[in-house]
């Protein structure tokens, strides 16, 4: 049965899914003309993802002279990358100053040489010592008022640059460490994402002189941006991580060379505290020895060691509510909300005036339809972005949001009166909920779809409906009615879905028990804590059927897990593995006579006979060689015709060439930048030029750790420059088209870290604690994308054939109690199993003991050992059950290496 509203005038091209076999002569010609040098594409994707938060009718200058205060504009002032894996290279980088100068415009020098020369020797930390990449640099006042007369005299204009760090190995303080004109001090009741005092007093010192003031936040994460509301802000522009020459975009906007089309990736509130997050994340000031507050962290504690310390643990208990799913649900009043949030989710302004039409939408069987168009009203060329998002039926059982996007379209540039028709396909699969507790109380557990109305909108960002066309009132908004339904398989592999990390009693009486196999006593705690320790560790989960009365207190509030008693008992059963186990598994062959080289098998899928032929002329040294030595690596086995490869970090760019090379390799822009483009065709020409890079330019280089896929669960989170968005489905779609550019030009990429690698506090080992459906809908989601590749998520464009994803890198932390890189639930039944995936997972960098183990790692499904010193030895070498996993190991990874280059023959 079909139900259709509003039945167009006009006809109309539907776009649907259409999977290639091979490519056909349009894709290849596409590809190729995506493809541009490598600083032309880091610039376009800046160009795109700048993200206008305002303007008050300055912008574009009319003016091309310009004063720059603030630190952060300065030549070592200015960031290009965060800290980490995801640093790049510092070759070749372009400040903001030689940007400036090199688009045409005058900056005042003599300003720009103070600022120079106030000793700020390197303001690019290459560590991971919180207390070094947190130190917020500025001058003092009596520097901003010395020089303030002068620069009026110069120019009336003044950009203000506000800068913060971010990074891997610590998450952003909740306090503020200072270096003013070469003072430290600590800032108690600051947090480290607003402005300092110092940077208060600049402002005002400008507005004091009636300067025409614009603020540019180069920071890795969004700041409390609220003061930027004042009328003496003319405009402001935020640019995450850009890479080395991501500072062009910025004259280029100001001066209307380039037109804005970024939108933000995070919703952005008044007030971090409010976030449900915050109780559980990053340091505490610590009042008593403000010099420990770096060292004393609230949320990482452990017990079980000499020094009775405490666990590492998170909670996530804010459930599935992290941002725009919170803000959008919890602040349901315009006005509460107005007063809350400062910047939707998605928001993004132009210098262009766009016009919408949604004139036809069909609720199908099992689908949705919508259809519309999108036209530019003014007279300056640009690109939109159109975003859908669903409001479903919540009668206060399974957990959802108000509002959730569940698709999403950048149009072409379109010109004065230009139209550009869109559609998006949803499959009703897709808006089900997990519901791991039995909420409703059907006796299953699994994607439930509640029965009755359906809202779909056209939004500008997660809040603002478009309006019908040139209406006033009419909007963009088209409901429809949908029956009860479980889905009781996965909807594209047919693979029995149900729960596999929780323990304990449904609502309705269903016993629950987490099967995930573990060594010896098969104790595995549940995901969501609830059976961990004498009391578990989460008192409860944050609601909406309370109205959110729950909320997250931090770790204070949660039950202790100090070393006595059933908690430490616990503990001691799942911190190490114990004697590997066993289990009936096929007999092994021995090593038979070399029928086939890695270049005869079927490339395309891993279940084809001819792949246990390659794998029975192998040897079982030679397959655990292949599994342990796999440090930046997979090594070269000749009788099989497999040659080394090599593997780079990161997610931004590599970490260098490769030996013999004398090429430099650029620094891309971060994840976060991709994903303020909000442009799958973007993603995908980054993919193109990162392995353009990799394979030929640095010559060599097959594999890239990355890119990253988690989320921003915190505007704390220190590694969120490294990952796209708060959102999981903007996340997947963009990730899948980036990794398809990569192998394209033949690099497979070990996308991380699957999964809840989130937060770096506490790393290495860390028990996470959520329920299965936080799990699944948020966080195991976007690689649930990748693995089934983003043309099953949407309709987008059939000249990108996209490819799912071969390779994956696994998180250092825990799923409740079990690794991540130890869960056979996880890596063999969800992502294999469920989701589909072919292909190899890579630990982390492999660290013995609490965080990986090897025996345990092969046995479920964790095939490499990211081991970079080649010490990693398996325990078990004489059974059947090891003799079955490395064989099993050893295949994936000659899988990903044989797909990437049958995928890149054909390109």
């Amino acid at each position: 049965m079909k139900k259709k509203i509003f039945t167009p005038a006009l006809s109309i091209l539907l776009v649907g899914c259409l999977v290639f076999l091979s490519y056909p002569d349009e894709m290849i010609a596409f590809a190729k003309s995506s493809k541009k040098s490598t600083a032309d594409t880091c610039k376009e994707i800046c160009d795109e993802g700048i993200v206008m938060l305002k303007n008050d009718g300055g912008l574009p200058l009319t003016e091309k002279k310009l004063n720059i205060f603030g630190l952060g504009g300065c030549d070592n002032g200015w960031y290009y990358q965060g800290n980490g894996s995801g640093a790049g290279t510092q070759a070749n980088r372009v400040s903001l100053y030689q940007a400036f100068r090199e688009k045409g415009f005058a900056i005042n020098e003599e300003l720009a040489n103070a600022y120079n020369n106030c000793g700020l020797s390197n303001h690019v930390p290459v560590t991971e010592d919180p207390k070094i990449n947190y130190q917020i640099h500025e001058t003092n006042n009596e520097f901003v008022t010395s020089k303030v007369d002068q620069a009026k005299s110069f120019s009336n204009q003044a950009l203000v640059v506000i800068s913060r760090y971010g990074g891997e190995g610590n998450d952003l303080p909740k306090f503020q460490y200072k270096n003013i004109s070469g003072t430290e001090s600590y800032d108690k009741d600051r947090i480290y994402s607003q402005l300092t005092l110092e940077e208060e007093q600049m402002i005002a010192t400008l507005n004091s002189k009636n300067f025409e003031i614009y603020v540019l936040f180069n920071t890795c994460n969004p700041m409390q941006m609220g003061f930027i509301d004042n009328d003496y802000i003319k405009g402001a522009l935020y640019m995450p991580m850009g890479g080395n020459s991501g500072a062009y975009c910025v004259p280029d906007v100001m001066s209307g060379e380039v037109n804005p089309s970024g939108h933000l990736t995070d919703i952005v509130p008044y007030d971090f505290k409010i976030d449900p997050t915050f109780p559980n994340m990053s340091y505490e000031y610590d009042s008593k020895e403000p010099d420990k507050s770096f060292e004393n962290r609230y949320n990482t504690k452990r017990f079980g060691d000499a020094k009775d310390e405490y666990i590492h643990y998170a909670a996530y208990e804010e459930n599935i509510y992290h941002g725009y799913w919170y803000y959008e649900t919890a602040f349901l009043d315009d006005n509460l909300y107005k007063q809350k949030v400062q910047y939707p989710f998605g928001y993004g302004m132009s210098y262009s005036k766009f016009e919408w039409n949604l004139f036809s939408t069909t609720f199908d069987t099992d689908k949705v339809i919508i259809s519309g168009t999108v036209k530019n009203t003014s007279d300056k060329p640009g690109k939109d972005v159109v975003q859908l998002y669903v409001h479903k039926p919540y009668e206060g059982k399974i957990e959802k949001p108000e509002v959730q996007l569940v698709r999403f379209l950048k149009t072409k540039e379109l010109g004065e009166g230009d139209v550009e028709t869109f559609s998006f396909t949803v499959p009703y699969s897709e808006l089900a909920d997990y519901d791991c507790y039995d909420k409703n109380k059907d006796g299953f557990v699994g994607y439930k779809l509640d029965g009755g109305k359906y809202t779909f909108s056209l939004r500008t960002d997660s809040h603002n409906i478009k309006n019908q066309g040139d209406s006033k009132t009419e909007k963009c908004i088209a409901s429809g009615t949908l029956a009860k339904q479980s889905f009781k398989e996965d909807p594209q592999t047919r693979h029995k879905v149900t729960n596999l990390f929780t323990t304990g009693k449904t609502d309705s009486g269903l016993i629950l028990q987490n099967t995930d196999k573990h060594p010896k006593d098969g104790r595995c705690a549940s995901i969501d804590g609830f059976d961990f320790g004498t009391n578990g560790i989460v008192k409860e989960y944050m609601s909406r059927k309370d109205n959110f009365a729950h909320f997250p207190e931090g770790y204070a509030s949660l039950h202790p897990m100090m070393g006595k008693g059933t908690a430490k008992d616990d503990y001691e059963k799942t911190y190490k593995v114990l004697d590997p186990w066993q289990e009936e598994v096929p007999k092994h062959k021995q090593e038979q006579k070399v029928e086939i080289t890695i270049d005869n098998v079927d490339a395309t899928n891993i279940k084809d006979p001819s792949w246990e032929k390659l794998m029975d002329s192998l040897s079982l040294q030679e397959m655990e060689d292949l599994v342990v030595k796999g440090g930046f690596q997979t090594i070269a086995i000749p009788k099989i015709n497999k040659k080394l490869s090599i593997d780079k970090d990161g997610p931004c760019g590599f970490a260098g060439g490769v030996n013999g090379s004398t090429a430099t390799p650029s620094n891309f822009p971060s994840d976060s930048m991709v994903g303020s483009t909000w442009n799958y065709q973007m993603a995908y020409k980054f993919g193109l030029a990162i392995g353009d890079e990799g394979v030929n330019r640095l010559g060599g280089i097959n594999g890239c750790y990355g890119p990253g896929l988690d989320l921003h669960r915190s505007p704390l989170g220190g590694r969120n420059f490294e990952y796209y968005s708060e959102d999981p489905y903007l996340s997947g779609i963009l990730c899948s088209y980036q990794i398809t550019g990569c192998m394209d030009e033949g690099m497979y990429c070990y996308v991380k870290h699957i999964a809840m690698n989130d937060s770096d506090m506490g790393r290495n080992g860390r028990y996470n604690f959520a329920t299965e459906q936080t799990f699944r809908q948020v966080y195991a989601k976007p690689f649930e994308i990748i693995a089934k590749g983003a043309d099953k998520f949407s309709n987008y464009d059939k000249e990108i054939e996209v490819h799912k994803a071969n390779a994956a890198m696994g998180s250092v932390d825990r799923l409740g109690s079990t690794r991540t890189t130890g869960s056979y639930n996880f890596l063999n039944e969800m992502l294999r199993g469920e989701w589909g995936f072919q292909g190899s997972v890579i630990t982390d960098f492999y660290q013995s003991g609490n965080v990986n183990d090897v025996d345990e790692g092969i046995r479920s499904g964790n095939d490499l050992m990211l081991n970079g010193a080649n010490n990693c030895e398996v325990n078990d070498k004489t059974s059947d059950t090891y003799k079955h996993w490395v064989r099993e190991a050893a295949k994936n990874i000659l899988f990903t290496y044989a797909n990437t280059k049958a995928i890149a023959k054909r390109h």
